[in-house]
């Protein structure tokens, strides 16, 4: 565990004014690092969450895990330049250096954006991306686990889209459900994250629903792009008609839940 200040080199130059702040990180945008001239992002995890240094070493060994996992199944990443357990005065954090993804946008801003045409774009490249996840071996409608894929988390650079906030981890465990599972990271029903975040119809649904919420005059489009897409998963498809009919309020139901209280939900 190292001290902060070693983290960074005395030559880093930070940013300040491209800070921003999540439920699980804070980031700064680094002009540079160490060798990295292009500029990067430093991300500050565990402020105020109460890790022990048992719970970073799993973190920092899950994390490092899938990462692997996503690019095994195709997913673009940024580069990861450096991870680190590191000690903030009292608290246990981890910080990582990732790859500053150029002038990409990520999808809120796009669908927020003047030009409507890219916002289709991108949630054309969205649903594709969550339609072409490669299958899990043994669960029959798992891929790998995406985790937090909301729109924020997607960035669009010309003809690619890159899944950047790749925290906290979320793998397969041993009995087919989200691991690690903390109560430090993670609000509500382990069942309900494995189904939003590594089952087919929990992510297309998960997305439209949040297409729904904060984007509505993109949901006409997106249902119609999903139909087609997915004709060839009739039940999946099922699954998403059933929510388009009852307003994606039984996915909305399922961000309520607490531990234990999933039974049949789906």
């Amino acid at each position: 565990m190292i001290e902060m200040k070693l983290f960074l080199n005395t030559d880093t130059q930070m940013d300040v004014a491209n800070f921003a702040q999540g439920k699980q990180a804070q980031c700064v945008r680094l002009n540079t690092f160490e060798t990295i001239e292009t500029g990067s992002i430093l991300k500050i995890v565990g402020e105020g969450k109460g890790y022990d240094e048992a719970d970073i070493n799993l973190l920092l060994r899950e994390t490092r895990s899938y990462r692997s996992e996503l690019k095994e199944a195709g997913v673009k990443i940024p580069d990861n330049y450096r991870l680190d357990a590191v000690k903030v005065g009292d608290e246990h954090h981890i910080v990582m250096v990732d790859q500053f993804m150029g002038e990409g946008l990520d999808g809120k801003q796009v669908l927020n954006g003047e030009n409507r045409y890219d916002g289709i774009l991108a949630i054309n490249k969205m649903i594709v991306f969550l339609h072409d996840l490669p299958a899990h071996p043994e669960l029959p409608f798992g891929t790998v686990v995406m985790g937090d894929f909301k729109p924020d988390n997607w960035v669009i650079q010309g003809d690619d889209i890159y899944f950047v906030d790749y925290f906290a981890p979320k793998r397969y465990g041993s009995d087919g459900l989200v691991y690690p599972y903390m109560a430090k990271i993670d609000q509500f029903d382990r069942e309900a994250i494995t189904f939003m975040c590594g089952d087919r119809r929990g992510q297309i649904t998960r997305l439209l629903a949040q297409i729904n919420m904060s984007h509505k005059d993109f949901i006409n489009f997106a249902i119609e792009e999903t139909r087609v897409m997915y004709s060839d998963m009739p039940e999946v498809l099922n699954y998403i008609e059933e929510e388009i009919a009852g307003d994606f309020k039984r996915m909305d139901s399922f961000y309520k839940l607490k531990p234990g209280e999933w039974a049949f939900k789906v």
